[in-house]
Formats: structure tokens, C-alpha cells, sequence
């Protein structure tokens, strides 16, 4: 077993040497520290030739040459050794700085990809909102709608039922404001309209009085605090109420809110306003609202 070991490690010995140096280099390097041990053993030795040489002060001074000679040549090849690992781990910091620049591009490259798909989401995302805001300033005018009006433009929230507001217009500063960025799910007629099997909801000539003295009746009647009824800014006595749904009419996504401070909405009848959202607009603001909440 310890020859067999021996001869393994012999073996990965001449491999290490064959491979990594090189049997000429080896030489190159170890010929001169050979040399250098071998000489003084030969003096030592009774040759004769070496004997005369070493009673003679120029061969002294040829033997001391050629010593110094030996040991520049094994500084020399030491020292290109040297020179050679040198330039190899030189060579190896830059092979790693380059994987690590190239890295660094890579990572540029993703984090300036991952942004300018982000800007284009919102772009995009803007772009839909614009598009939402922009229907309802073309309906408002189709309808004829003045500053006693107002659209709003609610999706269902599908976590906790309730209406979130997306758009909303009206050529009134204060009626267009958002006091409530959303809107319970079991209040008011937007409610009722999503309950009802028409898809739409039309209320007109709702008294004055609703918000004033019989307050807690109207209250009741749309399951709201009567405080919020007498804080709101549009203290509205019309509305339509329509569901937002696709072509196929089987998927609501939220509803579209009519409304006015007059007893009628711009003097429409129910069936005109029920004309004006056709089909075909209805499956138009649908997309939109669908595409916004994809993300899309």
C-alpha cells in the first residue's frame, strides 16, 4: 500500500510538472541550483583535474565565476518565474473585472429595461385615465349636460364590494371634486342600481325637502347617516344609474353615475338617456375600465 502511494504521488508529481510548468522550464530552473550543490562535492573528490585547478588562484577565481554565474542564472529564472505569475494574476484580475463590468451592464441594462417598462405602464396607465376623463367630458356635452350636472365613473372594488371612484366631470369646480374616494356598497341608489335586474336605476323630482326637514326619511330610504345626506357638496334631485358591462352582458364592472341638482337631467325623459348609452358605448367605456384595472 505505501508503494502504491508513493507511486501515485509520483505520479501527480510528473503530472503537475508536465501540465503547470513544463519539463524545460523545470529544468532551466533546477540546473543551476544542481550545479551549484554538485560542485563543491566534486572538489571534494579525489579527481585529479579538479585537484590542480583548485591549486591554482585563476581556477579558484574561474570556480568562484562560475558560481556566481549558477546563482545569476537561478535569480534570473526565478525571477521570470516570478514575472510569470505575475502577469498571470494580472491576468486573472482583469478576466474578473471584466465578468464584474460586464455584470454591471447587465444589471443597467435590467434596472434601465425594468424602468422604462415602468414608465410605459404609466404611460400607458395615464394614458387610460386620460381616456376615461375624456368620455365622460364627450358625453357630458352628448347629453346636453350643464353646471347643474355631473358624471362619475365608479368600478366595484372586488375585496370589499365597495364603489371606487375612477373619473368624474362637470363644468362645476365644486361638484367635480372627489370628497369621497369611494362609496359603500349598501348606500344610496347606486346600490339599488346594482341590485336591479334592468342594469339601470332612474330617479327624477327628488324634493328639495329630502335634504332639509324630512332628512332622516330620505336618510332610511338610502341607508345612509343622515349627516353624511346633509354634508354632501351636490345635493343631487335626479339621477341615472347605469351598470358597466361587456357586449355579452354577463360581467358587471362598476356603474356610471347622471346626476343633477335640477328635478330633471338636462331635461332628458329615462328612455332618452337609456338611448344615448347605447350598447356600443357602454362596451367602449367597459374596455377602458377593464384594461385599467388589468394594469393593461
Amino acid at each position: 500500500m505505501p508503494e502504491q502511494q508513493n507511486d501515485s504521488n509520483l505520479f501527480k508529481w510528473l503530472n503537475y510538472v508536465k501540465e503547470e510548468v513544463g519539463i524545460k522550464n523545470y529544468v532551466k530552473q533546477l540546473f543551476p541550483q544542481y550545479l551549484i550543490i554538485v560542485i563543491p562535492i566534486l572538489l571534494s573528490l579525489p579527481i585529479f583535474p579538479l585537484q590542480v585547478l583548485m591549486k591554482q588562484w585563476w581556477g579558484v577565481l574561474i570556480l568562484i565565476i562560475i558560481i556566481l554565474i549558477l546563482i545569476a542564472a537561478q535569480t534570473f529564472f526565478e525571477y521570470k518565474n516570478d514575472i510569470k505569475h505575475v502577469q498571470k494574476i494580472q491576468q486573472l484580475e482583469e478576466e474578473v473585472e471584466r465578468a464584474r463590468q460586464e455584470k454591471e451592464r447587465l444589471e443597467n441594462g435590467a434596472r434601465q429595461e425594468k424602468e422604462r417598462l415602468e414608465n410605459e405602464n404609466e404611460f400607458y396607465a395615464l394614458t387610460i385615465e386620460d381616456n376615461q376623463k375624456y368620455f365622460l367630458i364627450m358625453l357630458y356635452r352628448k347629453l346636453g349636460l350643464t353646471e347643474s350636472d355631473r358624471i362619475s365613473l365608479y368600478y366595484r372594488n372586488s375585496i370589499d364590494k365597495d364603489f371606487e371612484i375612477v373619473a368624474r366631470y362637470s363644468t362645476s369646480n365644486r361638484f367635480k371634486e372627489h370628497s369621497r374616494p369611494s362609496y359603500p356598497h349598501d348606500q344610496g341608489y347606486i346600490s339599488k342600481c346594482w341590485e336591479t335586474k334592468d342594469d339601470d336605476f332612474y330617479v327624477e323630482a327628488i324634493p328639495e325637502a329630502s335634504y332639509t326637514v324630512n332628512i332622516d326619511y330620505f336618510a332610511s330610504e338610502m341607508n345612509m347617516d343622515p349627516e353624511t345626506l346633509r354634508h354632501l357638496k351636490m345635493k343631487s334631485r335626479a339621477f341615472y344609474i347605469k351598470n358597466v358591462k361587456d357586449k355579452n352582458r354577463d360581467k358587471s364592472i362598476g356603474v356610471i353615475v347622471i346626476e343633477s341638482i335640477n328635478s330633471k337631467i338636462a331635461n332628458l325623459s329615462e328612455k332618452q338617456l337609456k338611448n344615448k348609452l347605447d350598447s356600443d358605448m357602454m362596451e367602449y367605456l367597459y374596455q377602458l375600465m377593464d384594461n385599467k384595472l388589468r394594469g393593461n
